[in-house]
């Protein structure tokens, strides 16, 4: 049986089923480097099998927080197990991933880069095209999490073949289908970790404007910890209309909170939290400066079919406007789109993520 080795900055609970289920096809061994609690990534049960070896090492920042990041013994591992290859978050500030590519073309081990690519990058500079031209060059392929990721590295390469799409999604066990909604939901869904860029502050002045202004009723139900943690519990008892769950683990927890809302609301810069929420059938609204989110996930809403934008580029240029607008949706027009965001979800949930990593390794 062959041996993969997947290097992480650090665990998230999107990623352990992808460990498990690759772990069927293979001896998995998973690097990674402990979050701390207040960052909001929460604790994690890691799954246990004879396949799966989890391995926490330390992470050096001689230079800061910012550039030159070290994961302590990446090519130590690799000289010692030599796995038949590895799947690696593209980081290009992490030294240690450079280090991996290196080591990866010495030893003979595949590197299978992952990552977010340009799309954040609004102009792409010569030095931002030489740097991911190499570390694309170094990859056996660079796995990209979604077509936009792909558009935005494709000027950078002479062989199309170095550049794979994964789709990055999420599992969820416990979804909502579209015929348990009403469409009549008087809720709004975040989800998430509460830190800086989450826009939660915004999202909760928007809905009591709109509640004050325009007298409508909504509830804010808030899933997520993180370092904005103390202050919302402080703005549930100023507004009785907020619910704070917290940090919640199980999907089925999860799934009976959701039921109370019509839609989900991401107002900072999202990622996989807008494809969890199109999961519980509850179509997402987020900002449409795209290369300012957090992952390329938002990438997958199509605006008036599945989930809406709002900002300087869509019909709804402030967060209010725009929940005032979907709040006044009729039941039969909201049902419509949350029947669409989770045919999104489902289109992107088969094959399972797992087995489109996999079928996408080649050595």
């Amino acid at each position: 049986m062959k041996k993969i080795c997947i290097i992480y900055p650090r665990v998230t609970k999107y990623i352990l089923p992808v460990v498990q289920g690759m772990s069927e096809h293979c001896h998995l061994d998973f690097i990674f480097s402990p979050a701390p609690i207040e960052a909001g990534f929460g604790e994690h049960q890691l799954p246990q099998n004879d396949h799966i070896r989890w391995m926490s090492v330390k992470t050096f920042r001689p230079f800061g927080e910012k550039i030159g990041l070290i994961q302590r013994g990446l090519v130590s591992y690799m000289i010692h197990n030599h796995p038949d290859a590895v799947i690696i978050f593209a980081n290009p500030r992490y030294l240690s991933y450079w280090f991996v590519l290196l080591a990866g073309k010495f030893l003979n081990i595949p590197i299978y880069s992952r990552g977010h690519g340009l799309y954040k990058k609004e102009k792409i500079s010569l030095f931002y095209r030489i740097m991911y031209g190499s570390m694309i060059q170094l990859s056996k392929k660079y796995l990209c999490y979604t077509d936009s990721v792909k558009d935005s590295l494709l000027p950078l390469v002479k062989d199309p073949n170095k550049l794979a799409v994964d789709y990055n999604t999420l599992y969820n066990n416990y979804p909502v289908y579209p015929q348990e909604k009403t469409g009549q939901e008087k809720g709004i869904f975040f989800i998430g970790r509460l830190r800086p860029r989450c826009g939660i502050e915004e999202l909760i002045a928007s809905i009591q404007s709109l509640r004050e202004d325009s007298l409508l009723e909504i509830d804010l139900h808030i899933i997520g910890d993180g370092i904005l943690g103390e202050w919302v519990r402080k703005q549930v008892k100023a507004y009785p209309w907020i619910f704070y769950h917290g940090m919640v683990y199980t999907d089925r927890e999860i799934q009976t909170i959701s039921r109370n809302c019509r839609c989900g609301v991401f107002p900072g810069d999202a990622g996989l939290s807008v494809v969890h929420m199109m999961s519980l059938s509850l179509p997402p609204l987020t900002h449409d400066t795209m290369y300012t989110h957090m992952g390329p996930e938002p990438s997958y809403i199509q605006p008036g079919v599945n989930g809406w934008f709002y900002g300087p580029s869509s019909p709804s240029k402030t967060l209010s406007e725009a929940i005032s607008v979907l709040i006044m949706l009729t039941p039969e027009n909201m049902k419509k789109f949350q029947k669409n965001a989770f045919d999104t979800f489902q289109n992107l949930s088969m094959p399972p993520f797992h087995e489109r990593l996999w079928a996408l390794i080649d050595y």
